[in-house]
């Protein structure tokens, strides 16, 4: 038995002034009543009684001595607990001193203390106020809390977060920081080994920086004569641009299209392919494509492809179509793998099934010998229960012609006596016999029918007793028989479902390949009919800039525009700022070589230190540094271990109490599961299941989160081993529908019903909450009890 609440007694506990009783009984209590009247106080009195303190107090938010009314210097709780027939009564009592409070512990009536308790209750306050206490605070920890705590909750609750205590006390990071401290002191020795490598010598390295600074001082200078010249040309362009304002767009659109222009040349020799040559191909394909879209029935994808008119409508839809080929491909190759394996599984069925036919006509034609036996005494002497019958007739006959013969035999023997005495009297009854009657008395005795019959028996005799014996046998044989049948009706069965299965397969095969070697041609012709569209486009878009330049060129001739010598300015521009921006680049790649190489030349150069012990240091560090690697990563991995075990122990439950609570069809489940985070270490992450997939805790509602949390929370406290037979809940789901509280309350009910707990006790403000509950528990034996709380 665990222990239930039978009573809670306070006196001055918080908001409560004066002397309080509360009874309680197995069941469901609910303490009801608005803000401030002592709910949580009611459920937090427990705690208190059982560890001295609580989480307020823990967390350094109250003082022990606030836990007394403000009106009174002392205070008391006690707890009566039962366990079956027995009973623990324990009592707190605090006298306020100063800011401080002492407190007292009674245990069933004398002194006692914080260990001899604890070895009572045999739960510690931490693991009380994880799955015994469930709160609100308690959910959010779990429901919104980040995966770093969230494991860390979970560990200290399997007795498992010693192993991250161990991973801390690791110096790992104080080992790798004195490597880094010793290689940052021997820096200049590592720059004069980099420079040695790179540049031969250290010398050599210093001749590379005389000759980065005289190159980036002649790129200085020219840098400096191409500016002035690009200022120049600025100033020639601005000159030709204030002498054709009348037509200054006009310029600006000749200078582009010759850029645009460029650019399109630029791009390779035009080719002679014509516009009739793209579309007839075009055609083809098209045909090609419908043709294969109509094969697989794909009306929509046929249509769109045939309604398509210009040819950048018609290159979407053929890629669109692709598109939708290459996923039937798929399609037809998942079909496939899912064909052949059920035909490996209906071969396997087949010859197990050709195995058991085979076994069983074995076993029948072992048996044939005696069944023949069997038909042979069955068509002699009939069926067995005929053969039966007839026996016990000619047994009952023959005992008739037995007795028949015997009374025979013995009236001969006295006729025989009495013609031999001469007597006139009958010696069996006395009475007087007539003269000439024993001459009349004939006595015919047929012996010959009782040996038939007793032939007759005694080799019916001998087919029945063969009959009986073999009957068994002729059964098995019978049944066999049966089962035989059944078995080959079931083997030609499976042999058409393995040829449906074959020909499936080589139609699949039949189209898999036919589509696997259609698409790569098809989108290779594509290609090739993308660049030849795109050329023709080029071609065409170079042809209409030549017309518009001509155009351009003749407006602006006639307004005394040199169009020459604007185009080639325009174009020295260009090539002076490519200049420019190359010289540009050259100096800033120098630059970053040149401070490098100072940097580390300069660093070289002030070195004072003992660079070889130093580096036999940082070896031994290393050595010291991989070998708490290797303890760090064997932890690790019995840390990750330990948590999987965990999972594999807490899912089924875990899932099963979602299910129960949750009330909607989104969501099939939830799930634990261990995932590895950015430092290499396992954490547990916690996800609800959606059609298949799984959807982390952040993108849930509020309450789906609480409600995932409550059913966790609640399979800790089915699967944990302790002696309380309760739970407390303050507040557990404030943010839910009216759903939700109806499922959590028949949770509530199930899990008392199921004797997963005997005792649970709510805490709420809310009306409709404490309703839903009181009308679920209505007609089902649950004890109900309800506490009001006013102000």
């Amino acid at each position: 038995m665990k222990y239930t609440i039978g009573k809670i007694e306070l006196i001055n506990f918080k908001v409560f002034k004066g002397e309080k009783i509360f009874e309680l009984g197995p069941g469901l209590t609910l303490i009801h009543g608005p803000i401030g009247v002592g709910k949580s106080s009611l459920i937090q009195s427990i705690e208190y009684a059982l560890y001295g303190e609580q989480l307020e107090i823990k967390e350094k938010i109250a003082r022990l001595s606030d836990l007394i009314n403000e009106d009174s210097d002392y205070a008391k709780v006690g707890i009566s607990f039962l366990d079956g027939k027995n009973r623990l009564n324990i009592e707190r009592s605090l006298v306020r001193q100063k800011d401080s409070a002492r407190q007292e512990i009674i245990i069933d009536g004398n002194k006692g203390d914080e260990n001899e308790l604890s070895k009572l209750i045999g739960l510690s306050d931490d693991d009380f106020e994880r799955f015994i206490l469930i709160t609100h605070r308690t959910l959010e920890q779990l429901a919104y809390g980040s995966t770093q705590r969230r494991t860390v909750i979970i560990d200290r609750l399997f007795d498992i977060d010693y192993l991250d205590s161990i991973l801390r006390l690791l110096p790992i990071d104080a080992v790798g920081k004195a490597i880094d401290d010793r290689k940052r002191a021997i820096a200049g020795a590592v720059d004069a080994r980099e420079l040695k490598q790179r540049y031969g010598s250290l010398e050599a390295a210093k001749r590379r920086a005389a000759e980065l600074r005289e190159e980036m001082e002649r790129n200085k200078a020219e840098l400096e004569k191409l500016s002035a010249a690009y200022g120049d040309m600025l100033k020639r362009r601005s000159a030709i641009m204030g002498k054709i304002k009348d037509v200054e767009a006009q310029y600006r659109q000749y200078i582009m299209l010759s850029e645009k222009l460029k650019e399109l040349q630029s791009r390779g020799p035009t080719s002679k392919r014509s516009e009739l040559d793209v579309a007839g191909e075009a055609e083809v394909l098209r045909a090609m494509l419908m043709s294969r879209l109509e094969e697989n029935l794909m009306e929509a994808e046929a249509q769109a492809l045939a309604k398509a008119s210009s040819m950048d409508e018609l290159l979407t839809a053929m890629y669109d179509s692709m598109k939708r080929l290459e996923e039937r491909t798929s399609e037809i190759g998942d079909d496939l793998r899912q064909y052949k394996d059920q035909s490996e599984k209906s071969r396997e069925e087949l010859e197990k099934l050709r195995m058991s036919v085979s076994l069983m006509d074995e076993r029948i034609k072992a048996l044939e010998p005696s069944v023949e036996r069997y038909r042979a005494a069955e068509r002699e002497a009939g069926g067995l229960p005929a053969a039966k019958a007839e026996l016990e007739r000619l047994r009952a006959r023959y005992e008739e012609a037995e007795r028949e013969a015997s009374y025979k035999s013995a009236l001969s023997v006295v006729i025989s006596h009495i013609r031999a005495s001469g007597d006139e009297r009958c010696p069996i009854c006395g009475s007087k016999l007539e003269a000439g009657a024993l001459d009349r008395i004939r006595i015919d005795i047929d012996e010959g029918e009782v040996r038939e019959l007793r032939n007759r028996i005694d080799r019916l005799e001998r087919l029945v007793d063969e009959m009986e014996l073999l009957h068994p046998i002729y059964l098995q044989y019978v049944e066999l028989e049966k089962r035989a049948r059944e078995a080959r009706d079931r083997l030609e069965e499976e042999i058409n479902k393995m040829e449906r299965l074959e020909r499936a397969v080589r139609d699949l095969e039949r189209k898999y390949a036919d589509l696997s070697n259609f698409l790569p041609v098809v989108r290779e012709r594509m290609e090739r009919l993308e660049e030849a569209y795109e050329e023709a486009e080029r071609v065409k878009r170079m042809e209409k800039i030549r017309s518009e330049l001509s155009g351009l060129e003749q407006l602006l001739r006639e307004h005394n525009v040199n169009v020459e010598e604007a185009v080639r300015l325009e174009s020295e521009l260009g090539e002076v700022n490519n200049r420019l921006e190359s010289i540009r680049n050259r100096l800033e790649v120098l630059g970053s070589e040149y401070m490098q190489l100072e940097t580390k030349l300069s660093k070289v150069e002030s070195m004072g230190i003992d660079v070889e012990n130093t580096l036999k240091e940082i070896e031994e560090l290393e050595g010291i540094l991989s070998r708490f690697t290797r303890i760090r990563d064997g932890l690790l991995k019995v840390q990750r271990e330990a948590r999987q075990r965990i999972i594999e122990g807490l899912a089924g439950e875990f899932n099963s109490m979602f299910k129960r609570i949750y009330p909607y069809g989104d969501l099939g489940g939830v799930a634990i599961e261990l995932e590895q985070r950015e430092r290499g270490d396992y954490a547990y992450a916690l996800y609800a299941i959606r059609r298949g997939r799984k959807v982390p805790m952040s993108r849930l509602s509020d309450g789906q989160r609480l409600t995932i949390a409550i059913s966790f929370v609640l399979a800790m406290y089915k699967l944990i081993d302790h002696k309380f037979g309760f739970i407390l809940m303050d507040e557990p789901l404030p943010y839910v529908d009216e759903n939700v509280k109806k499922a959590l309350a028949a949770l509530l009910v199930n899990i008392l019903r199921e004797g997963i707990t005997n005792q649970v006790i709510i805490a709420t403000q809310d009306s409709t909450l404490m309703n839903v509950i009181s009308e679920e528990a209505k007609d089902t034996g649950i004890g109900i009890g309800t506490i009001e709380l006013g102000k």
